[in-house]
């Protein structure tokens, strides 16, 4: 069954502070991977006062692969992310940046795992 999961973005400490990702179920914190299985819809929160991009770093790829169209401050993302088929274990990563500055140093993963 597919499952529909969301990642919330934060800025602890405004306006330079460091971005973090925390997937929305139960028990989560941040900086954990959100565990997801094969074609599984994601979306991402931006609960930041920033406008943001969701980009995944594919070597040699430059510059990284958008996921997601710009996420304006207080909205959640467009269009929903599809997870692909990956095998188990395996992970997209990402990070996030503003239209106008240099990417976030702080990256987060989708981890692929088993079907129940």
């Amino acid at each position: 069954m597919i499952m529909s999961y969301t990642i919330i973005i934060k800025q602890e400490e405004k306006p330079n502070g460091p971005i973090t990702f925390k997937p929305d179920v139960s028990g989560a914190v941040d900086g954990q991977p959100l565990g997801a299985q094969v074609g599984d819809n994601v979306t991402w929160y931006n609960k930041t006062d920033l406008d943001l991009l969701i980009l995944q770093p594919i070597p040699p790829k430059i510059p990284p692969e958008d996921l997601t169209k710009p996420i304006p401050a207080g909205r959640v993302s467009d269009p929903i992310f599809v997870v692909p088929a990956l095998n188990v274990g395996e992970s997209v990563t990402y990070f996030c940046k503003t239209p106008t500055e240099p990417p976030h140093n702080i990256q987060h993963r989708i981890v692929v795992i088993p079907t129940t």
